[in-house]
Protein backbone atom coordinates (compact mmCIF):
# COMPACT_ATOMS: atom_id res chain seq x y z
CA UNK A 1 0.00 0.00 0.00
CA UNK A 2 1.38 3.34 -0.58
CA UNK A 3 1.76 4.45 2.82
CA UNK A 4 2.75 8.28 2.17
CA UNK A 5 -1.16 8.50 0.17
CA UNK A 6 -2.70 6.00 3.55
CA UNK A 7 -1.27 8.75 6.13
CA UNK A 8 -2.47 11.65 4.12
CA UNK A 9 -6.21 10.24 4.01
CA UNK A 10 -5.74 9.76 7.86
CA UNK A 11 -4.84 13.03 8.47
CA UNK A 12 -7.45 14.31 6.09
CA UNK A 13 -10.08 12.36 8.03
CA UNK A 14 -8.59 13.14 11.34
CA UNK A 15 -8.88 16.93 10.76
CA UNK A 16 -6.57 18.14 13.38
CA UNK A 17 -6.59 21.87 14.01
CA UNK A 18 -9.18 22.31 11.06
CA UNK A 19 -6.48 22.02 8.24
CA UNK A 20 -8.40 19.82 6.26
CA UNK A 21 -8.68 22.14 3.54
CA UNK A 22 -4.47 21.95 3.55
CA UNK A 23 -4.64 18.72 4.28
CA UNK A 24 -7.54 17.89 1.30
CA UNK A 25 -5.00 20.18 -0.95
CA UNK A 26 -1.99 18.20 -0.50
CA UNK A 27 -3.89 14.80 -1.14
CA UNK A 28 -4.77 16.07 -4.66
CA UNK A 29 -1.18 17.56 -5.18
CA UNK A 30 0.25 14.34 -4.71
CA UNK A 31 -2.10 12.49 -6.61
CA UNK A 32 -1.93 14.58 -10.06
CA UNK A 33 1.79 15.60 -9.50
CA UNK A 34 3.07 12.41 -8.47
CA UNK A 35 0.93 9.53 -9.74
CA UNK A 36 -0.99 11.01 -12.54
CA UNK A 37 0.06 7.66 -14.68
CA UNK A 38 -1.38 5.52 -12.32
CA UNK A 39 -4.90 8.02 -11.95
CA UNK A 40 -5.07 8.30 -15.66
CA UNK A 41 -5.46 4.00 -15.84
CA UNK A 42 -8.28 4.43 -13.26
CA UNK A 43 -10.72 7.51 -14.83
CA UNK A 44 -14.37 5.84 -14.88
CA UNK A 45 -17.80 6.95 -16.00
CA UNK A 46 -18.44 7.67 -12.43
CA UNK A 47 -15.17 10.24 -12.00
CA UNK A 48 -16.67 11.81 -15.23
CA UNK A 49 -19.96 12.22 -13.81
CA UNK A 50 -18.20 13.75 -10.54
CA UNK A 51 -16.37 16.39 -12.46
CA UNK A 52 -19.57 17.78 -14.47
CA UNK A 53 -21.21 17.99 -11.28
CA UNK A 54 -18.45 19.64 -9.94
CA UNK A 55 -17.99 22.49 -12.81
CA UNK A 56 -21.78 22.73 -13.15
CA UNK A 57 -22.58 23.55 -9.49
CA UNK A 58 -19.56 25.44 -8.68
CA UNK A 59 -19.78 27.61 -11.91
CA UNK A 60 -23.63 28.56 -10.77
CA UNK A 61 -22.12 28.74 -6.81
CA UNK A 62 -19.69 31.19 -8.48
CA UNK A 63 -22.55 33.21 -10.95
CA UNK A 64 -25.26 33.12 -8.79
CA UNK A 65 -23.63 35.35 -6.19
CA UNK A 66 -23.20 33.00 -3.19
CA UNK A 67 -21.07 33.71 0.05
CA UNK A 68 -18.83 31.13 -1.26
CA UNK A 69 -15.09 32.22 -1.10
CA UNK A 70 -12.18 31.39 -3.99
CA UNK A 71 -11.13 28.89 -1.50
CA UNK A 72 -14.77 26.93 -1.26
CA UNK A 73 -15.09 27.34 -5.18
CA UNK A 74 -11.68 25.63 -5.80
CA UNK A 75 -12.44 22.75 -3.44
CA UNK A 76 -16.07 22.19 -4.76
CA UNK A 77 -14.61 22.21 -8.25
CA UNK A 78 -11.60 19.51 -7.80
CA UNK A 79 -12.06 18.12 -4.49
CA UNK A 80 -14.95 15.44 -5.34
CA UNK A 81 -13.43 14.24 -8.67
CA UNK A 82 -9.73 13.79 -6.77
CA UNK A 83 -11.12 11.73 -3.72
CA UNK A 84 -12.95 9.50 -6.29
CA UNK A 85 -9.53 8.66 -8.11
CA UNK A 86 -7.52 8.93 -5.11
CA UNK A 87 -10.43 5.82 -3.19
CA UNK A 88 -9.62 3.68 -6.55
CA UNK A 89 -5.84 4.46 -6.38
CA UNK A 90 -5.63 3.57 -2.79
CA UNK A 91 -6.44 -0.42 -3.31
CA UNK A 92 -5.49 -0.56 -6.81
CA UNK A 93 -2.60 -3.02 -5.90
CA UNK A 94 -5.10 -5.70 -5.09
CA UNK A 95 -5.41 -5.97 -1.58
CA UNK A 96 -7.09 -8.35 0.35
CA UNK A 97 -10.49 -7.99 1.65
CA UNK A 98 -9.37 -8.57 5.01
CA UNK A 99 -7.01 -5.61 4.57
CA UNK A 100 -9.67 -3.62 2.57
CA UNK A 101 -12.21 -4.49 5.52
CA UNK A 102 -9.91 -3.54 8.46
CA UNK A 103 -8.86 -0.44 6.59
CA UNK A 104 -12.63 0.79 6.25
CA UNK A 105 -12.95 0.23 10.07
CA UNK A 106 -9.57 2.18 10.13
CA UNK A 107 -11.22 5.20 8.02
CA UNK A 108 -14.51 4.94 10.56
CA UNK A 109 -12.28 5.00 13.91
CA UNK A 110 -10.11 8.06 12.70
CA UNK A 111 -12.71 10.12 11.35
CA UNK A 112 -14.85 9.68 14.50
CA UNK A 113 -11.85 10.33 16.59
CA UNK A 114 -11.93 14.03 17.13
CA UNK A 115 -15.29 14.38 17.25
CA UNK A 116 -15.25 11.59 20.46
CA UNK A 117 -12.46 13.05 21.96
CA UNK A 118 -14.17 16.49 21.83
CA UNK A 119 -17.78 14.95 23.53
CA UNK A 120 -15.72 13.39 25.81
CA UNK A 121 -13.74 16.16 26.97
CA UNK A 122 -17.07 17.63 27.37
CA UNK A 123 -18.59 15.29 29.66
CA UNK A 124 -15.61 14.98 32.17
CA UNK A 125 -15.72 18.57 32.47
CA UNK A 126 -19.47 19.14 32.96
CA UNK A 127 -21.07 15.60 32.83
CA UNK A 128 -24.76 14.60 30.77
CA UNK A 129 -26.63 16.63 32.38
CA UNK A 130 -26.06 19.76 30.24
CA UNK A 131 -28.64 21.37 27.89
CA UNK A 132 -26.34 22.91 25.60
CA UNK A 133 -25.89 21.20 22.61
CA UNK A 134 -22.36 23.31 21.06
CA UNK A 135 -18.90 21.66 21.94
CA UNK A 136 -15.94 23.15 21.63
CA UNK A 137 -13.18 21.43 19.80
CA UNK A 138 -10.44 19.62 21.39
CA UNK A 139 -8.18 20.84 18.51
CA UNK A 140 -8.41 24.47 18.54
CA UNK A 141 -11.77 25.57 20.49
CA UNK A 142 -13.23 25.63 17.40
CA UNK A 143 -17.24 26.19 18.43
CA UNK A 144 -19.52 22.92 17.09
CA UNK A 145 -23.24 22.54 16.70
CA UNK A 146 -24.23 18.64 17.54
CA UNK A 147 -25.35 17.86 14.30
CA UNK A 148 -22.20 18.55 13.23
CA UNK A 149 -20.45 16.63 15.53
CA UNK A 150 -22.91 13.49 14.77
CA UNK A 151 -21.81 13.71 11.07
CA UNK A 152 -18.33 11.86 11.88
CA UNK A 153 -20.01 8.88 14.18
CA UNK A 154 -21.93 7.75 11.63
CA UNK A 155 -19.96 5.01 10.64
CA UNK A 156 -19.24 3.72 14.21
CA UNK A 157 -22.96 2.63 14.69
CA UNK A 158 -22.57 -0.22 12.01
CA UNK A 159 -20.22 -1.74 14.41
CA UNK A 160 -22.52 -4.26 16.08
CA UNK A 161 -23.89 -5.51 12.76
CA UNK A 162 -19.76 -6.79 11.99
CA UNK A 163 -19.66 -8.00 15.64
CA UNK A 164 -22.83 -9.90 14.81
CA UNK A 165 -21.99 -11.40 11.32
CA UNK A 166 -20.43 -14.83 10.39
CA UNK A 167 -17.02 -13.55 9.73
CA UNK A 168 -13.01 -15.29 9.28
CA UNK A 169 -11.65 -11.72 9.72
CA UNK A 170 -12.70 -10.94 13.08
CA UNK A 171 -11.74 -13.43 16.19
CA UNK A 172 -13.26 -12.81 19.96
CA UNK A 173 -10.83 -9.92 20.59
CA UNK A 174 -11.39 -8.06 17.26
CA UNK A 175 -14.90 -8.07 17.81
CA UNK A 176 -14.79 -6.78 22.02
CA UNK A 177 -12.64 -3.89 19.97
CA UNK A 178 -15.12 -3.20 18.16
CA UNK A 179 -18.29 -3.24 20.66
CA UNK A 180 -15.90 -0.87 22.76
CA UNK A 181 -15.51 1.69 20.12
CA UNK A 182 -19.42 1.26 19.77
CA UNK A 183 -20.01 1.64 23.43
CA UNK A 184 -17.98 5.32 23.27
CA UNK A 185 -19.39 6.40 20.18
CA UNK A 186 -22.89 5.71 22.11
CA UNK A 187 -21.90 7.40 25.20
CA UNK A 188 -20.99 10.25 22.91
CA UNK A 189 -24.33 10.50 21.13
CA UNK A 190 -26.77 10.33 24.50
CA UNK A 191 -24.27 13.39 25.02
CA UNK A 192 -24.88 15.14 21.37
CA UNK A 193 -28.75 13.99 21.73
CA UNK A 194 -28.78 12.19 18.61
CA UNK A 195 -31.54 10.58 17.50
CA UNK A 196 -29.57 10.25 14.41
CA UNK A 197 -27.15 7.72 15.22
CA UNK A 198 -29.84 6.07 17.00
CA UNK A 199 -31.86 5.61 14.26
CA UNK A 200 -28.98 4.43 12.36
CA UNK A 201 -27.62 1.54 15.27
CA UNK A 202 -30.89 0.06 14.75
CA UNK A 203 -31.35 0.40 10.77
CA UNK A 204 -27.70 -1.32 10.86
CA UNK A 205 -28.55 -4.05 13.02
CA UNK A 206 -31.65 -4.78 11.36
CA UNK A 207 -30.31 -4.71 7.84
CA UNK A 208 -27.56 -6.72 8.91
CA UNK A 209 -29.68 -9.54 10.43
CA UNK A 210 -32.15 -9.85 7.68
CA UNK A 211 -28.93 -10.32 5.31
CA UNK A 212 -27.13 -13.00 7.28
CA UNK A 213 -30.56 -14.96 7.68
CA UNK A 214 -30.98 -14.52 3.42
CA UNK A 215 -26.91 -15.91 2.88
CA UNK A 216 -26.50 -18.07 5.79
CA UNK A 217 -26.46 -21.85 5.04
CA UNK A 218 -29.64 -23.61 6.95
CA UNK A 219 -27.68 -24.89 9.69
CA UNK A 220 -25.71 -21.54 10.42
CA UNK A 221 -28.91 -19.85 9.62
CA UNK A 222 -30.25 -21.76 13.02
CA UNK A 223 -27.42 -21.24 15.02
CA UNK A 224 -27.28 -17.57 14.60
CA UNK A 225 -31.02 -16.83 15.05
CA UNK A 226 -30.25 -18.99 18.53
CA UNK A 227 -27.36 -16.48 19.21
CA UNK A 228 -29.76 -13.43 18.37
CA UNK A 229 -32.37 -14.97 20.83
CA UNK A 230 -29.83 -15.28 23.54
CA UNK A 231 -27.94 -11.72 23.02
CA UNK A 232 -31.80 -10.26 22.94
CA UNK A 233 -32.64 -11.93 26.35
CA UNK A 234 -29.55 -10.95 28.12
CA UNK A 235 -30.15 -7.62 27.19
CA UNK A 236 -33.46 -7.20 27.88
CA UNK A 237 -32.81 -8.93 31.25
CA UNK A 238 -29.47 -6.93 32.33
CA UNK A 239 -29.91 -3.58 30.66
CA UNK A 240 -31.84 -0.97 31.61
CA UNK A 241 -32.93 2.16 29.41
CA UNK A 242 -33.92 4.95 32.31
CA UNK A 243 -34.84 8.45 30.24
CA UNK A 244 -34.09 10.23 33.79
CA UNK A 245 -30.64 8.97 34.56
CA UNK A 246 -28.17 12.07 34.02
CA UNK A 247 -26.45 9.98 30.94
CA UNK A 248 -29.85 9.95 29.38
CA UNK A 249 -30.77 13.83 29.63
CA UNK A 250 -30.32 15.50 26.52
CA UNK A 251 -31.44 12.84 24.46
CA UNK A 252 -34.44 11.80 26.89
CA UNK A 253 -35.31 15.21 26.21
CA UNK A 254 -35.10 15.25 22.53
CA UNK A 255 -37.13 11.64 22.57
CA UNK A 256 -39.69 12.79 24.66
CA UNK A 257 -39.89 16.58 23.54
CA UNK A 258 -43.29 15.66 21.26
CA UNK A 259 -44.51 14.25 18.75
CA UNK A 260 -44.64 17.02 16.03
CA UNK A 261 -41.03 17.24 16.02
CA UNK A 262 -40.48 13.62 15.37
CA UNK A 263 -43.58 13.66 12.73
CA UNK A 264 -41.89 16.08 11.01
CA UNK A 265 -38.64 14.87 10.90
CA UNK A 266 -37.60 17.80 13.09
CA UNK A 267 -39.74 20.62 11.08
CA UNK A 268 -37.49 18.74 7.62
CA UNK A 269 -40.61 17.86 5.90
CA UNK A 270 -41.64 21.21 5.22
CA UNK A 271 -38.32 22.42 4.01
CA UNK A 272 -37.95 19.27 1.79
CA UNK A 273 -41.68 19.70 0.12
CA UNK A 274 -40.54 23.75 -0.49
CA UNK A 275 -37.91 22.67 -1.98
CA UNK A 276 -38.92 20.19 -3.97
CA UNK A 277 -42.29 22.82 -5.36
CA UNK A 278 -38.90 25.45 -6.17
CA UNK A 279 -37.25 22.89 -8.57
CA UNK A 280 -39.69 23.44 -10.81
CA UNK A 281 -40.52 27.08 -10.29
CA UNK A 282 -36.77 27.73 -10.70
CA UNK A 283 -35.03 24.76 -12.33
CA UNK A 284 -31.82 27.28 -12.21
CA UNK A 285 -31.52 27.08 -8.63
CA UNK A 286 -33.16 29.74 -6.36
CA UNK A 287 -32.23 32.36 -3.91
CA UNK A 288 -32.76 32.53 0.42
CA UNK A 289 -31.21 31.75 3.00
CA UNK A 290 -32.82 28.92 4.51
CA UNK A 291 -31.95 25.48 2.90
CA UNK A 292 -33.75 22.32 2.43
CA UNK A 293 -31.26 19.84 4.68
CA UNK A 294 -31.45 17.68 2.13
CA UNK A 295 -28.08 17.16 -0.11
CA UNK A 296 -29.89 16.76 -3.28
CA UNK A 297 -32.63 19.44 -2.65
CA UNK A 298 -29.58 22.18 -2.06
CA UNK A 299 -27.72 21.09 -4.75
CA UNK A 300 -30.79 22.07 -6.64
CA UNK A 301 -30.89 25.60 -4.93
CA UNK A 302 -27.39 26.72 -5.77
CA UNK A 303 -26.95 25.10 -8.95
CA UNK A 304 -30.31 24.22 -10.18
CA UNK A 305 -31.86 21.26 -11.90
CA UNK A 306 -28.75 20.63 -14.48
CA UNK A 307 -25.79 19.82 -11.31
CA UNK A 308 -28.97 17.77 -9.13
CA UNK A 309 -29.14 15.83 -12.40
CA UNK A 310 -25.58 14.29 -12.75
CA UNK A 311 -25.38 14.13 -8.90
CA UNK A 312 -28.05 11.79 -9.06
CA UNK A 313 -26.65 9.39 -11.88
CA UNK A 314 -23.74 9.79 -9.73
CA UNK A 315 -26.06 8.65 -6.49
CA UNK A 316 -27.82 6.19 -8.80
CA UNK A 317 -24.19 4.54 -9.62
CA UNK A 318 -23.04 4.24 -6.32
CA UNK A 319 -26.05 2.08 -5.02
CA UNK A 320 -25.83 0.19 -7.95
CA UNK A 321 -22.32 -0.48 -7.36
CA UNK A 322 -22.69 -1.01 -3.69
CA UNK A 323 -25.43 -3.54 -4.70
CA UNK A 324 -23.32 -5.83 -7.04
CA UNK A 325 -20.39 -5.57 -3.84
CA UNK A 326 -23.32 -6.94 -1.31
CA UNK A 327 -24.50 -9.98 -3.63
CA UNK A 328 -21.48 -11.28 -4.92
CA UNK A 329 -20.03 -14.43 -3.69
CA UNK A 330 -16.88 -13.66 -4.15
CA UNK A 331 -16.43 -11.63 -1.70
CA UNK A 332 -16.78 -12.20 2.43
CA UNK A 333 -19.64 -11.53 3.96
CA UNK A 334 -18.26 -8.72 6.66
CA UNK A 335 -17.05 -7.06 3.90
CA UNK A 336 -19.84 -6.94 1.94
CA UNK A 337 -22.02 -5.97 4.97
CA UNK A 338 -19.44 -3.43 5.59
CA UNK A 339 -19.48 -2.01 2.35
CA UNK A 340 -23.42 -1.76 1.64
CA UNK A 341 -23.68 0.07 4.88
CA UNK A 342 -21.45 2.40 4.69
CA UNK A 343 -23.02 3.63 1.53
CA UNK A 344 -26.48 3.13 3.02
CA UNK A 345 -25.71 4.79 6.57
CA UNK A 346 -24.15 7.85 4.42
CA UNK A 347 -27.32 8.62 2.09
CA UNK A 348 -29.40 8.56 4.82
CA UNK A 349 -27.52 11.57 6.68
CA UNK A 350 -27.39 12.80 3.49
CA UNK A 351 -31.06 13.49 3.39
CA UNK A 352 -31.59 14.95 6.10
CA UNK A 353 -28.47 17.37 6.80
CA UNK A 354 -26.99 20.13 5.37
CA UNK A 355 -24.02 18.52 3.19
CA UNK A 356 -22.28 20.94 0.52
CA UNK A 357 -22.91 23.77 2.74
CA UNK A 358 -22.82 22.31 6.18
CA UNK A 359 -20.26 19.37 6.28
CA UNK A 360 -18.56 19.19 2.55
CA UNK A 361 -15.60 17.16 3.88
CA UNK A 362 -18.09 13.80 4.58
CA UNK A 363 -19.25 14.03 0.62
CA UNK A 364 -15.20 14.04 -0.23
CA UNK A 365 -15.42 10.95 1.70
CA UNK A 366 -18.15 9.82 0.20
CA UNK A 367 -16.65 9.92 -3.19
CA UNK A 368 -13.33 8.71 -1.83
CA UNK A 369 -15.27 5.51 -0.78
CA UNK A 370 -17.11 4.81 -3.83
CA UNK A 371 -13.76 5.28 -5.26
CA UNK A 372 -13.05 2.00 -3.39
CA UNK A 373 -16.25 0.57 -3.98
CA UNK A 374 -15.73 0.54 -8.13
CA UNK A 375 -12.25 -0.59 -7.79
CA UNK A 376 -13.51 -3.99 -5.53
CA UNK A 377 -15.66 -4.19 -8.61
CA UNK A 378 -13.58 -4.09 -10.94
CA UNK A 379 -11.10 -6.53 -9.38
CA UNK A 380 -13.18 -8.79 -7.51
CA UNK A 381 -16.35 -9.02 -9.31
Amino acid sequence: MDIIGLMLMFLFLLNPYSLVIYIGYLIVIYVVAFKIGSITKLIDSEALILILFSFIYTSFDFLGGGDSGIQILIIQAIFPFSFYIFGKYLISNKLSQKDIFFLLISFAVIYSASSVATVLKDILEGGFAQVNRDFSSVWDGREILATGMAGYLIYNVTFPSFIISKSRFLNVFGRLILLFFYFVTILCSFRLGSRTLITLTVFSLLFSIVYQIIILKPKDKFIFIIQLIVISLLLLNFVSIDLEADYFSTLGHRLTEGTTSASSAGGRTELWLNGFANMFEHPLGWQGEEYGHNLWIDTAKVSGLLSLFFLLVFTVKSITNTKKIVFSNNIDPSLRICLGLFTIVTLIFFFGEPILEGNIYLFFFFCFYQGIVKRIIEIET
